[in-house]
This record gives C-alpha cells, structure tokens and sequence, in this order.
C-alpha cells in the first residue's frame, strides 16, 4: 500500500513541536520501510505561531481523491491536524 505524509513545521527557528521538516520526513521515511509501505507524496504546513496554514492539508486531500486508491495517512501527532475544521471533533 502507498503511503501519504502530511507534515507540519514552525516557521521559526525554535526547538518546539512542530517537529522539523527533516525529522519528520526521516520517520515518515523509517516507517515506510519497517511497515512496508510505498512513499506517494509528502505534504507540509507551516505554523506561524499564532495563525496555522491547511493550504497542504486540503491539497493533500484534492490528491487522494483524484488517485482513486487507498492510502495510509502518516502524520507525526494527532495534533497536526486536529485543529483542521473538517476533523474538530470526536476523534
């Protein structure tokens, strides 16, 4: 099965969660391998502090539905994406 990453980094210099780019692509990248799957693409949002992008998340979502095939959704924490408004809500 293909697997998609979605990614979200600070903008700024700091050492805080979000996690850097390269660090979560290197673990999208370790579990890929150990469960097998195949990389298809990688997408990533950058968290200014107070105002957090989605352009990539609903980007992400436009290409699952045009491939027309299953993927597994790798993200580093449930909180890069439970603040987008179409998962608020029970999880």
């Amino acid at each position: 099965m293909k697997a998609i990453g979605y990614f979200r980094v600070a903008s700024g210099t700091k050492r805080e969660t979000p996690y850097p780019r390269t660090e979560q692509e290197e673990g999208f990248a370790r579990f890929c391998r150990e469960q097998g799957f195949q990389p298809a693409a990688t997408f990533v949002d950058v968290d200014a502090g107070y105002k957090i992008s989605t352009a990539q998340y609903y980007r992400m979502l436009r290409y699952i539905r045009q491939q027309r095939e299953g993927f597994q959704v790798v993200v580093k924490a449930i909180y890069h994406v439970i603040h987008t408004p179409s998962l608020e809500g029970p999880v």
